[in-house]
């Protein structure tokens, strides 16, 4: 496995340590910021979730016929396994029955982003990146599509992730800690991410967003919206206001789902169990 030379502006970089490091920081981001969200959305300050307006346009309460998404974006995506597919619809059809209100990500749109180019820009604006992408003689979209496969990487311990907006399911990258393992045994999905940052940049695709120190350390699969508050909505003299009770039932449910996921999916003496 010949390694990409890394320019400096790779924020990616800055985080490749050895694999075990960079699993407990994929580890710890995860765990404060559930402990973060968590807080808030069992605190008495917490009023509503964050409907997502667009769902709502598009297939939910408000929906509006020929109605179109205006956000135009361009990103880097991997499609997860069938394997995890089939843990994802596991999860869904609990959350379901929990909310029937929530919007579930439909199976052929579920995906991770392994690197977001541009956000929330005009179509005339994606599809310039995109020509200068397509027409770049140095690196390819066959080339970006074909290093995941010659560089594969494993994401493990799969835990579902709740915010005001919806639900994930969140990864961490895999660990060998073997001083005789090959150099490609010490791959991790960070290191892909720094990789095809640096293949979208030899195409000389610029990249509008800006990574946080903190959004590097990140692997999720969005799996479900809040679209509407049915299912958490108490009804009081002025009308309607969320009730805390059914809000914190439900973050109790979740961490019962994750108590199964970990039991049943999570790596045990290095096996790492299919799905997880």
């Amino acid at each position: 496995m010949t390694p990409l030379p890394v320019s400096e502006n790779n924020p990616f970089q800055s985080l490749i340590r050895r694999p075990a490091i960079i699993q407990s920081e994929y580890e710890e981001y995860r765990e404060d910021r559930k402990e973060r969200q968590t807080d808030h959305i069992v605190s008495g300050s917490f009023h509503r979730w964050s409907l997502d307006k667009i769902l709502m346009q598009l297939n939910g309460p408000k929906e509006e016929y020929r109605f179109l998404d205006p956000r135009n974006c361009l990103c880097i995506w991997a499609r997860p396994s069938s394997q995890v597919h089939d843990l994802i619809t596991f999860v869904q059809e609990k959350l379901k029955d929990l909310v029937p209100s929530l919007w579930l990500m439909p199976p052929d749109c579920l995906h991770m982003t392994v690197l977001e180019i541009a956000y929330a820009q005009s179509e005339w604006q994606i599809e310039e990146l995109v020509r200068t992408l397509q027409s770049s003689k140095d690196v390819t979209p066959s080339d970006i599509a074909a290093y995941p496969r010659s560089h594969p990487v494993r994401l493990v311990k799969p835990m579902l992730s709740l915010d005001t907006a919806g639900l994930s399911l969140t990864f961490v990258p895999a660990v060998i800690e073997d001083e005789y393992a090959s150099p490609s045994e010490h791959y991790t999905y960070h290191h892909l991410r720094r990789d095809i940052f640096e293949l979208v940049q030899q195409a000389k695709v610029p990249l509008g967003t800006r990574y946080r120190a903190r959004d590097l350390t990140s692997a999720y699969v969005t799996i479900a919206r809040f679209i509407s508050h049915d299912g958490f909505s108490a009804k009081v003299y002025e009308g309607e206001m969320i009730d805390h009770r059914r809000v914190r039932s439900f973050v109790e449910e979740i961490d019962l789902i994750n108590m199964e996921l970990e039991n049943k999916y999570w790596p045990r003496k290095g096996e790492i169990k299919e799905g997880g």
